[in-house]
């Protein structure tokens, strides 16, 4: 069964320009990111701008946020974990609807963000929610936001049972109870350094597949070399066969050159004797 990885994050304007900046892949470190796919990425919900969706929700309910509160908004990173299987497009699909309706329920209008982004190692849902809740007096109602007062966020242990009812929403595993999710600085670090050690094992290989394609070479020239001295010494041999047939024939031309006046005494000499029988 599929485990769910839940972030849940308090964050407050800044963060929210840098999820702004971080979903346009402007600036910070993005090792851990594809840019040729992050045109792939997808606007789940909102406008694609958490800060933009945050004020125009603020905006809408005439509610602020508590000038001593400085994170008074919800940051989530829904993903899949262990035994997805992400060649199955229903599956995906499904994870997707289950994860806005959820969010939708469990924040109304205050859910207003959520983007997929499919340019990292493992795709996932980055989500903002404004936490509403109606505040009523007997002489006006408003609406305010709050963590205390919100039901998602209300009371001790929230955050275990929001992750809890989550994983049942999204037919996932529970996972590990009592386990503190990342924030999304320590997602995003975590991300980077198995990036970094991604890169640093292709550059070994590559270094290593350098050496070896090196050593082919130099094995290639080395038996090439081998391979011209051992034309050079049969060229060698025959020459020097040749030069023994040489130095052969040249002895037997000044052996013959020493016979030669005999030869022609002998021949004189049965030439008068021809005659004298005559």
């Amino acid at each position: 069964m599929t485990k769910l990885v839940l972030n849940i994050e308090r964050v407050g304007w800044s963060k929210l320009e840098g999820q702004r900046r971080h979903d346009q892949r402007i600036g910070g470190d993005l090792s851990h990111v594809d840019l040729d796919a992050s045109e792939d990425n997808l606007v789940l919900h909102g406008s694609g701008d958490a800060k933009a969706d945050v004020r125009a929700c603020l905006d809408k309910f005439e509610a602020a946020p508590r000038a001593d509160n400085e994170t008074p908004f919800n940051r989530f990173v829904i993903q899949p974990g262990d035994g997805f299987d992400w060649s199955n497009p229903k599956a995906i699909g499904k994870w997707l609807k289950l994860s806005k309706k959820w969010l939708q329920d469990e924040y109304g209008e205050g859910f207003v963000y959520a983007v997929l982004h499919t340019d990292e190692r493992t795709p996932h849902i980055h989500a903002v929610c404004v936490p509403l809740y109606q505040s009523k007096t007997k002489h006006r109602e408003a609406w305010k936001v709050s963590h205390k007062q919100h039901p998602a966020t209300k009371g001790k242990g929230s955050y275990e049972r929001l992750r809890r009812r989550c994983a049942d929403a999204l037919g996932f595993e529970y996972g590990d109870p009592g386990n503190k999710p990342r924030t999304e600085a320590q997602r995003l670090a975590d991300e980077a350094a198995v990036a970094r050690a991604a890169g640093l094992l292709s550059a070994a290989r590559a270094t290593a597949q350098g050496i070896v394609s090196r050593a082919k070479g130099l094995l290639a020239e080395t038996e090439g070399r081998v391979a011209r001295i051992s034309k050079d010494l049969d060229h060698a041999a025959k020459m020097a066969d040749l030069v023994g047939m040489e130095a052969r024939a040249q002895a037997a031309r000044q052996q013959k050159a020493k016979i030669t006046p005999h030869t022609a005494a002998v021949r004189a000499m049965q030439q008068r004797r021809g005659n004298g029988e005559r």
